[in-house]
């Protein structure tokens, strides 16, 4: 933002006209006059201050929203309204508030912040005209202890945890849309979300403040700058999952990331279910949709597999996208075909019926993990 300023003289204050934004900003220690007629209001001010923040007069900083008690803004006519992006400075936000007893005005609390921690706060501060990006963010989560990617109203979603980590660093809440929810315990290697918000000091720095912020189980893995019609969700191509079995007893560091099945499975059974399974068809059987179809229930399962790895198994899922419990849905077939309790021409009669019969179980969250999503 580019400032041209002048001091009135007999005054601690610096009134600055922002060609960017073409209000007035009194910089009297967090109150912004938005308009040419909020100046006579924050001279008033300014009396009362002046013995408090007199010194500060020499500091040229530049303060967000005035905010009121509880670090709630003041309605819209006492806030600086003609820049939407611009951040909110930590100086307020640190400083508190109290109510002036002769302008009635909300003003920073002197009792709360030293003068002289103030000064170091406010002067470190500087006006910015930092436009709004989009910013795609590629993240890994152990969703052990959370309640799935979707907020919830106890905040314990990752959604949730990743928002309030955010909200400091780009001024205010800001919401994240992600390529899709994951159900609680559900783990990812490659979530991706995208969110909107003004930050000047590039992509990496943004990630290192994020991550500085987030517990150990959530990790921002990479941030970039995105064109504005990008979206988390609607730009996927396809996503990839894999499933963890473990046939015996794990030990207690994989078995939190596993459906341990202490008993032995057909593998070859399994191998052509999966065959079975692969390819683009109504997968409303392997859904967990309740009544009429709400959605197209068609999908292309591009690739279905396992692997095996001494007593672990891995089920590769790749599709063009998975409905609500798909994947968990589609392995419970398999293990049921592994236990011999589901033949191929069940399966077969599964697909073509639409039809969900009880031997379809739902396997537990802690084996899947999400680990990309796929964009052109």
């Amino acid at each position: 933002m580019t400032a041209v300023g002048r001091t009135v003289p007999g005054e601690p204050c610096e009134v600055r006209r922002c060609e960017s934004m073409k209000v007035r900003k009194c910089d009297s220690g967090g109150v912004a006059a938005g308009n040419s007629g909020d100046w006579d209001r924050c001279r008033s001010l300014l009396g009362d201050l002046s013995a408090n923040v007199g010194w500060l007069s020499r500091t040229p900083f530049a303060l967000g929203p005035a905010r009121g008690r509880a670090g709630t803004p003041l309605p819209a006519d006492q806030n600086d309204a003609a820049s939407p992006t611009r951040r909110p400075a930590e100086g307020a936000a640190h400083l508190g508030v109290s109510r002036s007893p002769k302008t009635g005005v909300d003003a920073p609390g002197y009792n709360q912040t030293s003068l002289a921690e103030a000064g170091e706060i406010l002067a470190t501060d500087t006006v910015s005209s930092v436009d709004s990006r989009r910013w795609k963010c590629i993240c890994a989560y152990d969703g052990t202890s959370f309640e799935g990617w979707q907020s919830q109203v106890g905040g314990r979603a990752i959604q949730d945890v990743i928002e309030a980590a955010l909200a400091p660093l780009v001024g205010g809440p800001t919401r994240i849309h992600a390529s899709g929810r994951t159900d609680a315990g559900v783990h990812a290697h490659g979530q991706v979300f995208h969110f909107d918000a003004a930050w000047k000091h590039g992509a990496d720095k943004l990630r290192a403040a994020l991550r500085s912020k987030l517990p150990p189980s959530i990790q921002i893995k990479s941030i970039r700058a995105v064109a504005p019609d990008f979206h988390a969700r609607f730009s996927a191509t396809g996503k990839i999952y894999h499933y963890h079995l473990f046939l015996g007893e794990p030990d207690p560091f994989t078995r939190p990331y596993v459906w341990s099945i202490e008993r032995s499975l057909d593998l070859e059974a399994m191998k052509a279910a999966a065959a079975l399974l692969q390819g683009k068809q109504d997968f409303r059987a392997f859904s967990a949709l309740n009544g009429p179809p709400k959605e197209d229930t068609v999908r292309d399962l591009r690739r279905f597999d396992l692997t095996t790895h001494g007593q672990g198994v891995q089920i590769h899922a790749e599709g063009d996208g998975f409905m609500y419990k798909m994947v968990r849905s589609l392995v419970g077939a398999l293990v049921a075909v592994g236990d011999r309790k589901l033949s191929l021409e069940q399966l077969a009669d599964l697909l073509r019926s639409g039809k969900r019969i009880p031997l379809i179980s739902t396997a537990p969250p802690q084996g899947l993990f999400l680990v990309e999503v796929l964009y052109p």
